[in-house]
């Protein structure tokens, strides 16, 4: 697994572009961590297990 990178919403907001360049065509990991102290992470998107991404949002028995 690549190296996680943190960086502060307002740094990936003010450099936006260059930072979707370094994930997409860099494969670089970052973690946008958010003023409340949550945090949300940036992959490559072909990074993602599609299958199981996809079975994980699909395939539950909580909607009503």
């Amino acid at each position: 697994m690549n190296e996680v990178i943190e960086v502060t919403q307002a740094e990936f907001e003010e450099n936006f572009e260059e930072y979707m360049d370094k994930i997409e065509k860099g494969k670089q990991y970052f973690m946008i961590r958010m003023p409340d102290g949550r945090a949300v992470a940036a992959v490559p998107a072909l990074d993602i297990a599609y299958k199981e991404w996809y079975d994980m949002m699909t395939n539950h028995d909580d909607a009503p």
